[in-house]
């Protein structure tokens, strides 16, 4: 990137980046929050359902954020984050139908691919398209977003 000099920072990219942190994080913690009164129509305990539903989604994100890197690199960042996006959007909005614990833990782990390899694409893109003397400034605020999300996310 430096070597364009004078580029202008992309702040198109920081947007996108900010919105896929933003739904990313905020979808992290809802389950948390929405627990009480799934668990309650689903005739669970909340602190299983949430637990499990947790470490279900982690194991998830972990296998996203390492499993979903090749095709970012392979078919480029935006088809990347589209596909993640795509991937926790659906797996969110099916959990949220699940009629069952079982549907809840498989979608929360489908959900937790996408947010896994969302958030590490996200950052990856970020680094590629800001130049080194902002690139720091930049990861912050599209960090920031997601926090944002985070916070609203319980509120909602």
């Amino acid at each position: 990137m430096e070597r364009f000099g004078s580029w202008p920072w992309p702040l198109s990219v920081l947007v996108l980046i900010g919105i896929a942190y933003f739904f990313g994080l905020y979808d992290v913690l809802t389950l948390g929050v929405a627990a009480p009164a799934i668990a309650s129509q689903l005739g669970v305990s909340a602190t299983t359902l949430a637990s499990v539903g947790t470490v279900i989604a982690l194991v998830g994100y972990l296998i996203g954020a390492v499993g979903f890197a090749h095709i970012a690199d392979k078919y480029g960042r935006k088809t990347g984050l589209t596909v993640t996006l795509i991937s926790y959007s659906i797996g969110s909005l099916l959990t949220g139908l699940s009629t069952n614990i079982f549907e809840v833990y498989f979608w929360r782990f489908i959900t937790g691919i996408g947010i896994g390899a969302d958030l590490a694409i996200a950052a990856a893109y970020l680094s590629e398209m800001t130049p080194a003397g902002v690139r720091g400034r930049f990861q912050s605020l599209g960090t920031f977003f997601g926090f944002v999300g985070a916070g609203i996310g319980p509120l909602i």
